[in-house]
């Protein structure tokens, strides 16, 4: 780190305890690492920081939130892939970063949202003021069952790669063959069209939510993932990184 000039590092276990490679132990082990990590990078002042779950369900397995909030500079809970299609659990779609959750969401699924993990770190006591609001750039494809079902929660047969950053969904926004939907309760937005495909992303109207909520819990600041999945050059008509700059519009 001191030969490239690095500020410090960064630490992404995805996830303690929670993965199916992963060990009963993991939380404590990770508690100690990052306690060693500090303990040999304050003397030459070096940041320690660390990325967490943003699903509650992970979040309240997988962490030792004293030691988390003792031994790093900073805590970047990555508040997306609340919704991940998966054939055998999860064979429908979702929005991959809603803010709140929509009222005919319950139990497990009503937890699957931004202010739902931020409450649940809240309450397990961690520092806002060491704590950034993870905001996803890339979006999520899923290939519906059937034209007739479009909404949240309709059946989905697989995830669609090629609509990943915002660049290859832009033009659909403005495409005939496809509705652009924006949930107000979730405070996302979300694409559907005549082929069956149905898209959630991000656009500066919800990434605009995301920091003014943000800001009303007193975070420290705001972290995204992952900045080549904005708008690098600008083919969608809003400018360089329109997400990013809509993000620091709010933030200021």
């Amino acid at each position: 780190m001191n030969f490239y000039g690095f500020d410090g590092i960064d630490i992404d276990w995805e996830f303690p305890v929670w993965s199916s490679d992963s060990k009963k132990t993991d939380r404590a082990q990770l508690g100690n690492l990052l306690e060693e990590l500090h303990e040999a990078y304050k003397l030459s002042a070096k940041l320690v920081s660390i990325a967490v779950s943003g699903p509650p369900t992970i979040t309240k397995v997988a962490y030792d939130v004293q030691a988390i909030s003792a031994y790093t500079d900073m805590i970047q809970v990555m508040n997306y892939d609340f919704h991940v299609f998966n054939k055998k659990h999860n064979p429908f779609t979702g929005f991959n970063a809603p803010l709140h959750k929509m009222p005919s969401e319950f139990g497990i699924l009503g937890q699957m949202n931004s202010e739902a993990s931020m409450s649940t770190w809240i309450d397990l006591g961690l520092p806002m003021n060491k704590t950034f609001f993870g905001i996803p750039m890339y979006a999520r494809g899923y290939q519906l069952a059937t034209n007739y079902l479009h909404k949240p929660y309709s059946p989905a047969t697989r995830a669609l790669d090629q609509y990943t950053n915002y660049p290859m969904v832009c033009p659909l926004e403005s495409d005939k063959n496809f509705e652009k939907v924006w949930n107000s309760a979730a405070s996302s937005p979300y694409l559907y069209g005549i082929t069956s495909v149905w898209v959630s992303y991000e656009n500066s109207k919800s990434v605009s939510a995301k920091v003014n909520y943000a800001k009303s819990i007193s975070v420290a600041g705001i972290m995204t993932f992952a900045i080549g999945t904005d708008d690098v050059n600008g083919s969608c008509g809003f400018g360089e990184f329109p997400l990013l700059n809509a993000i620091s519009s709010a933030a200021n």
